[in-house]
């Protein structure tokens, strides 16, 4: 089925190139030169997908992303750079890019990617709704012991009255943990979060549910909150709170609610009010199989991913200190390194000591490689691409 693409990119070339991509798979593709413009896009077009640079004009590709989730948190957006290091990575990952992507272009793995997110996002029947999120947390913690644990833990909280506390290590996946909650509730709801700077009486009104609906409230990084905002909270929840109210409230912080009281980060009456029904999310390094699944499924199994022994056992032996976090950073760097090759084994040594490949190495030579002479050597990926999106 044909969807609606937008492209904001300056370089009119690259943005043309990606235009006429997505146009032979079948799309239609609306292209703009700014954030600015982008933004007004998405704001007035029905747009399913949006593939954006992060040097913009007067603002940058992560102002724009920014200014996206706040209007719209499940719009599919992908980042195709040239200027990605680490740091960079992990801000867009919090900050809900679905892919990212280095020039010079793999095609294949942009399409292929495309595609995927296409799928979710009609699944989701394009109202932010959960149906497709229950699925996504069993493919995160469904493989080991520990995760399976989790998951019926999960289960079991699903079902909350008021207030739920969900603490994680840093680097959890709050997002997709506290829509899988959503999905599993018996009940139809809206589902919507605020992080800290976001929390105002306003902001909180516009989230009340009207009659006979429900609505999910999720504050993420809530240990960050300032007093004034959690001020606000509890006023809000003085006048609409209650059992009956149709609104229930994840907090999501990073450490028991009694520790943060105990070193003063939250004062007596907004730690009375939090409550004590915990729900705590397991560290990556309890979680082997798991670990090991992501990074398989990260790739299809037309490439067929060579997780040999060596390999496994190099995953297996790193902290992982920003948990699921930092395993999307690696994956997206292993990739990068690659290009147009299946990962390796010296692929992800090097995505996690974050050094470059040498020169010599298969798929290093292509770092620097120019983008048009890149592309005609992916010509056969092209065109397998092409063929898989629209047959």
């Amino acid at each position: 089925m044909s969807k609606r693409i937008l492209i904001i990119d300056d370089d009119l070339e690259f943005s043309r190139l990606l235009t006429g991509v997505f146009e032979q798979a079948g799309h239609e593709v609306l292209s703009v030169v700014d954030a600015e413009a982008g933004l007004a896009k998405v704001e007035s077009e029905a747009v399913d997908l949006v593939v954006t640079d992060l040097r913009l004009p007067e603002q940058s590709g992560l102002d724009f992303i920014r200014s996206v989730r706040s209007v719209n948190e499940d719009l599919p957006l992908v980042m195709v750079s040239g200027f990605l290091d680490d740091d960079a990575i992990r801000d867009l990952i919090r900050h809900g890019v679905n892919g990212i992507f280095t020039k010079p272009l793999n095609i294949f793995s942009l399409l292929k990617r495309a595609n995927q997110l296409l799928e979710k996002s009609e699944g989701k029947g394009g109202d932010g709704g959960a149906g497709a999120t229950g699925p996504n947390v069993r493919s995160l913690f469904g493989h080991s012991q520990r995760g399976k644990a989790f998951l019926k833990q999960l289960e079991e909280a699903a079902a909350f009255r008021r207030n739920l506390l969900l603490i994680g290590p840093p680097g959890s996946p709050m997002e997709e943990i506290s829509r899988g909650l959503n999905a599993l509730s018996s009940a139809t709801e809206r589902y919507t979060s605020l992080k800290p700077g976001q929390v105002t009486a306003e902001a909180l009104a516009e989230r009340l549910p009207g009659e006979k609906e429900q609505t999910l409230l999720v504050f993420m990084e809530a240990d960050s909150l300032p007093p004034e905002e959690a001020e606000v909270i509890m006023e809000f929840f003085g006048k609409h709170g209650g059992t009956e109210s149709g609104l229930r409230t994840i907090f999501c912080l990073q450490e028991p609610v009694e520790n943060l009281y105990d070193r003063g980060a939250v004062d007596e009456e907004f730690y009375l009010f939090l409550g004590t029904n915990e729900l705590v999310v397991p560290p990556l390094k309890e979680l082997p199989e798991d670990l090991l699944n992501f990074v398989k499924t990260e790739f299809s199994a037309e490439e067929e991913l060579r997780m040999d022994a060596k390999t496994r056992q190099l995953l297996l032996d790193h902290d992982w200190p920003e948990n699921f976090l930092e395993l999307r950073s690696f994956v997206l760097r292993a990739a990068s390194l690659a290009q147009s090759l299946t990962p390796g084994f010296a692929h992800f040594e090097a995505a996690l000591r974050r050094t470059d490949l040498p020169a010599a190495f298969p798929g290093g030579e292509s770092a620097g490689a120019d983008l048009r002479s890149f592309l005609n050597s992916e010509k056969a990926a092209y065109e397998k691409a092409i063929s898989l999106l629209h047959p």
